[in-house]
């Protein structure tokens, strides 16, 4: 998601502006990590990986079909909506890794195009507050980081989750477990950037007293 602030009036010839943050959630209703720069080559297109995997209750198993992907309300998962204190607690790192010749990972290449077989997809979770290591870091690229992953928070919710993803490791990613069904709606597409004032943000913040 885009995060903005406004630095001048709305007038006849537009609205400048300034972009103050890059933020991609990989996993849908976890929290967020900040890009450098992201690259939208076509129409359509969102930010790399940004809520490619989501982790969905498994009593809503059969409503998901990874080769033909839906749009489902956030009701179906295990997010900030149906959990928003648990999900509150955890801290995540994610990046996507070029896995080199020998299973050694380089540098982070969140904002390259690589071949599918050569990324990893890694994610950390920690306490938000005691920025203990809980979890990783996982491979969501592999079946045993999803499971890992699922297993996890299967546990600590005491409600089985299972890790879904249309694309776990693939180059192309085409379906977003997004909030909103706009992009369904506008284009028959999930994938969509959210872009948030952050000014408004701010007054929010004041409003309610939480940072």
């Amino acid at each position: 998601s885009f995060l903005f602030s406004t630095i001048g009036m709305l007038n006849d010839t537009g609205s400048n502006c300034m972009i103050t943050g890059l933020y991609r959630h990989a996993v849908k209703g976890l929290s967020s990590d900040e890009l450098t720069k992201v690259t939208l080559t076509s129409p359509g297109e969102t930010f790399p990986d940004d809520r490619r995997f989501a982790l969905l209750q498994k009593e809503n198993e059969a409503k998901f079909d990874p080769t033909s992907p839906k749009w489902l309300h956030k009701n179906h998962f295990l997010c900030a909506f149906t959990e928003p204190k648990l999900m509150s607690r955890f801290k995540t790192s994610y990046h996507q890794i070029l896995n080199e010749a020998g299973g050694s990972y380089a540098e982070p290449c969140d904002e390259i195009g690589v071949a599918q077989q050569q990324v990893a997809r890694i994610l950390t979770i920690q306490d938000r507050v005691s920025e203990e290591n809980l979890l990783g870091p996982i491979d969501l690229a592999t079946e045993d980081g999803r499971v890992s992953l699922a297993n996890f928070f299967s546990d600590i919710s005491g409600k089985e989750v299972i890790c879904i993803s249309s694309s776990s490791n693939s180059k192309d990613h085409k379906h977003q477990f997004g909030n909103t069904s706009s992009g369904v709606k506008q284009r028959e597409d999930t994938r969509t950037v959210h872009i948030v004032n952050e000014n408004s943000l701010k007054d929010f913040e004041a409003k309610i007293g939480v940072p």
